[in-house]
C-alpha cells in the first residue's frame, strides 16, 4: 500500500469519527423545552391618563392584549447542563383617546418559574408607534434568550416561561376589583 493511499484511508477514518460526534447519540431526543404561559391576570392591560380613575373612556391612553408566545430550545454546545431557550412574544395595542402623540411605551415581562418560585424576571419596555389614522397595532419582541440549568433529574419540563404586561399598583387593584365582581 502506498503512503498516499494509506494517508487517505486514515484521513477518512478520522473524518468519519469526527462527524459521528455531530449526530445525536442513539436513542437520544431533542431537549424538552419549558412550558410557555400567558397568565390571564397579566394578559390584558388598560393604561389611563395620570391621576385618572379609569371611569371614563376619554382617560384611556392605550389598551393591550397578549397575543402569543413562542420559542425554541437547545442544549448549550459548551455545557450539557445548560438549556438555551429563545422566546418571542407578541402584543396587540389599541390607541386610546388620551394618548398624546403617536407613541406609547408599554412595560411587559418575561419570567422563568420552577413550580411556584420565580427564578428570573425581566421587564422590557416595548415602544408602540401608531401610523397616521391607525388605532391598533401588533408588536413582537425580538428574540429573548434565557439559560436554564438542567441535569439528569431536572429537564426543561420543570420550568415555565411566563410573559405578560408589567402592571402598576393601580392596574393590579383594577384586576383584583374585576375578579371580585
Amino acid at each position: 500500500m502506498s503512503l498516499a493511499v494509506w494517508f487517505r484511508a486514515l484521513s477518512c477514518v478520522v473524518l468519519f469519527g469526527l462527524l459521528a460526534g455531530c449526530e445525536p447519540g442513539r436513542d437520544q431526543f431533542p431537549p424538552v423545552c419549558p412550558r410557555p404561559v400567558l397568565p390571564a391576570v397579566t394578559g390584558d392591560v388598560a393604561a389611563y391618563r395620570a391621576g385618572a380613575t379609569g371611569a371614563h373612556l376619554t382617560d384611556l391612553v392605550y389598551a393591550g392584549r397578549m397575543m402569543g408566545i413562542q420559542g425554541r430550545c437547545k442544549l448549550d454546545p459548551d455545557d450539557k447542563y445548560t438549556l438555551v431557550t429563545t422566546v418571542q412574544f407578541a402584543i396587540e395595542l389599541t390607541r386610546g383617546p388620551a394618548l398624546k402623540g403617536r407613541e406609547a411605551d408599554v412595560p411587559v415581562y418575561l419570567a422563568v418559574t420552577q413550580g411556584t418560585r420565580i427564578l428570573d424576571k425581566r421587564v422590557i419596555v416595548l415602544r408602540g408607534v401608531f401610523p397616521p389614522n391607525v388605532d391598533r397595532i401588533s408588536i413582537t419582541t425580538g428574540e429573548l434568550e434565557m439559560r436554564l440549568g438542567i441535569n439528569p433529574r431536572v429537564s426543561g419540563a420543570a420550568y415555565s416561561i411566563l410573559a405578560g404586561f408589567q402592571l402598576t399598583a393601580q392596574q393590579w387593584e383594577a384586576v383584583k376589583a374585576q375578579a371580585r365582581q
